[in-house]
């Protein structure tokens, strides 16, 4: 396999791995009426996926309920993820492009 062959196929890995993440979080971004952007970041290293938003509650929703029917989906797409955790953002979220 030639370098540039490599650099094709994990570019096509990380596209993948990213619409599974986006399919997961959009889901549950709407089921919880959650209208703003939610982040996310899977730490390999010790299968936390830290979640960013701010609107926690609405994602964990009632007793919890939002937040173990998305783990498990989440777990099955990536099986290294062992807990969730949230971050809450406060203030506002901005949109910045250098042209």
């Amino acid at each position: 396999m030639t370098n540039e062959e490599f650099m094709e196929l994990r570019e096509s890995c990380h596209k993948t791995v990213k619409e599974k993440h986006d399919i997961i979080l959009s889901s549950w971004g709407k089921e919880a009426k959650v209208k703003t952007p939610i982040g996310y970041y899977l730490d390999y290293s010790d299968g936390t996926y830290y979640i960013y938003t701010d609107k926690p509650g609405y994602l964990i929703g009632k007793g919890g309920c939002l937040v173990s029917k998305y783990q498990q989906r989440l777990h099955t797409q990536f099986p290294i993820m062992k807990s969730v955790k949230f971050v809450e953002i406060k203030g506002g979220f901005s949109n910045y492009i250098d042209d």
